[in-house]
């Protein structure tokens, strides 16, 4: 975290006038460069100090307590876990809490006590943990119950301790605002502003940006403004200085300005001090320094087959979507890219034939359903001839001219393609809602021989191929999370209860199975149509089931036993082409079906 460190080192300050006072620890770590990690660091506002206790083992059972000079109301206790000193870094080099017990001493009753779960900083990433608690009290601990270790050490940090961090009445804070307003603080105030200004003009000045420039920038971003920091430890009492010094807005606006992923680290930071609107803009700012930062980094050049993770060409990227997926009659698979915009095709060897869409990569926040942070996607939203907004599903049918691909998005939209891509066809589906994300209901699409069929929550929307549309209707058990068409044109719908035969005009047919007859433990499944006429049914947690087209199962096989992240599939000759975790796994059933008839 470079501009953190160097940024802060420019700050010194007295330590406040009664740090001590009302703070308390089980112990506290005196490290061997003689640097104490008092109870009172806990307190001071400043997320690059911390907390620390020196105490055997990973810190279970270590304590800090905030003692209030009277009664307090406290509606919540917020803990930012671990040693933040260098980001992320120092984050997972030390110990950090795993479960956290907020305990309040009442003034009147007995004490209240509540046990919070941190997901691991080393893994989820900076994080500050806000723990609804309420009561009149006189004091109010953090007891450290589990603990990750550190990746090196295992001494466990807390970096802040806030009481009513969201919604507080600070005590102590008029007289900052009040010495803000005076002669001496206008013309600190005044000062500041004119050191961000000429750091961001020395920046931007030069070509290559000036690193010590940065930093101390950074440094304001993150912690706020040296005369705010100065004034709030001499006037606001512990437990309330974090939300006394919010992230300096112009240092901010500066950084954001610039545009340099290098302040991702202090824009974090910045989040993490701030609350309500002003989080949400941060946090905002952060996604698309991230993507930004994933895009201008050029991407990987050299890619495995069967996709990976990513918005390269070759990857493929759902952001917690299923991918459609389809077989073309030369072995070509087509994946409807969703967070990418893109249509991706492979060949039969998993390696990357071309994709379609709009435009070159870039960062974009457009969402199934409105928008989301900031990511790095293959292709431009789009909803241009060729291009797409999120393509939710797509069916591949094949004609003596070869394959004609058809996709709806997130839009509405539904493009015909062949097999090259050009476009034959392109109409607008509007159903009664539109998709919104979440697995299942979204959208999905068949091309049967009655006509296109695309399903948008509960309705129903059949056209030509030409897009003139011939028939619309409700369906009757809710929106389906899956679809397949049988080959005499009849359509499956599945539901998370079971599956039902329907025709194009809406009628429920039959009962194609019910959740009896899938394997128990399943939490989501999808359908899809051999070249045989057969149905298959893949579930979540590894489960194959082939039935006939009026519901009888054939078989069953288990393809994998450590299940399939929303699954989506295609099959021909007992082999399964399955989307999941943004690749694309292949199961042979025929030699699944050996291996187990040859188990002992």
């Amino acid at each position: 975290m470079r501009g953190m460190r160097i940024g802060l080192a420019c700050l010194v300050w007295a330590a406040p006038a009664f740090a001590g006072a009302g703070v308390s620890a089980s112990s506290e770590l005196t490290t061997s460069d003689d640097v104490k990690h008092s109870a009172a660091l806990a307190f001071d506002g400043d997320l690059t100090t911390g907390w620390a206790e020196d105490e055997t083992g990973a810190g279970v059972g270590s304590w800090v307590e905030l003692r209030f000079a009277r009664p307090t109301a406290v509606t919540s206790v917020s803990v930012w876990p671990g040693d933040l000193s260098k980001g992320e870094r120092s984050l997972k080099e030390n110990g950090r809490p795993h479960t956290l017990r907020v305990v309040l001493d009442l003034a009147d009753g007995d004490p209240v006590e509540k046990t919070w779960r941190v997901r691991d900083g080393a893994e989820h990433g900076i994080q500050r943990v806000d723990v609804p608690i309420e009561g009149m009290a006189r004091s109010v601990r953090v007891i450290v119950d589990e603990a990750y270790a550190g990746y090196i050490r295992n001494d466990l940090y807390l970096a802040e301790i806030a009481v009513n961090f969201e919604d507080a009445e600070i005590p102590g804070l008029g007289d900052v605002e009040a010495w803000a307003t005076s002669s001496k603080g206008q013309k600190a105030v005044a000062e500041h502003e004119e050191s961000v200004i000429g750091l961001f003009d020395k920046i931007i000045s030069d070509d290559l940006g000036d690193s010590e420039s940065m930093d101390v920038l950074e440094g304001f971003a993150a912690n706020g403004a040296p005369w705010r920091i100065d004034r709030v430890r001499r006037s606001v009492p512990a437990g309330y200085r974090v939300q006394a010094t919010p992230p300096d807005a112009l240092a901010i606006d500066a950084l954001l300005k610039i545009k340099d992923p290098n302040a991702i680290p202090a824009l974090t930071m910045a989040g993490l001090r701030s609350h309500g609107k002003e989080a949400r803009r941060l946090a905002a700012a952060v996604s698309y320094f991230s993507a930004y930062a994933d895009l201008k980094g050029g991407g990987r050049r050299a890619l495995a087959p069967w996709g990976t993770s990513g918005w390269e060409k070759g990857a493929l990227r759902g952001l917690g979507e299923p991918l459609g997926i389809g077989l073309g009659a030369y072995g070509d698979l087509y994946v409807a890219d969703t967070a990418n915009h893109r249509v991706s095709v492979f060949g039969p060897d998993g390696r990357l034939r071309t994709t379609w869409g709009h435009g070159t990569p870039t960062v974009t926040s457009t969402w199934i359903g409105g928008d989301r942070p900031h990511y790095a996607a293959g292709a431009e939203p789009s909803e241009a001839s060729v291009g797409f907004t999120a393509p939710l599903d797509l069916d591949v049918g094949s004609t003596r001219d070869g394959d004609v691909v058809t996709v709806v998005d997130a839009a509405g939209w539904v493009r015909r393609f062949d097999g090259e891509g050009t476009l034959l066809a392109r109409w607008r589906a509007r159903g009664e809602m539109a998709p919104a994300a979440g697995y299942g209901g979204a959208a999905h699409v068949v091309a049967t021989k009655k006509g296109v069929v695309v399903i948008q929550g509960t309705d129903g929307i059949v056209a030509t191929p030409q897009g003139e549309e011939t028939a619309r209707w409700t369906v009757a058990e809710g929106a389906p999370i899956t679809m397949t068409a049988l080959k005499n044109g009849k359509l499956v719908l599945g539901f998370r209860g079971g599956a039902a035969t329907y025709d194009t005009q809406g009628r429920r047919i039959a009962t194609f199975l019910d959740e009896n007859e899938l394997p128990l433990g399943y939490e989501a499944y999808a359908l899809a149509t051999d070249e045989k006429g057969k149905v298959w049914a893949l579930t979540d947690h590894g489960w194959a089931l082939q039935f006939t087209p009026s519901g009888k199962e054939i078989r069953r096989v288990r393809v994998q036993e450590r299940g399939l992240a929303l699954p989506r599939f295609t099959v021909r000759e007992d082999m399964l082409f399955v989307t999941a975790e943004d690749e694309i796994l292949r199961f042979d059933v025929l030699a699944l079906e050996a291996e187990a008839d040859q188990a002992p």
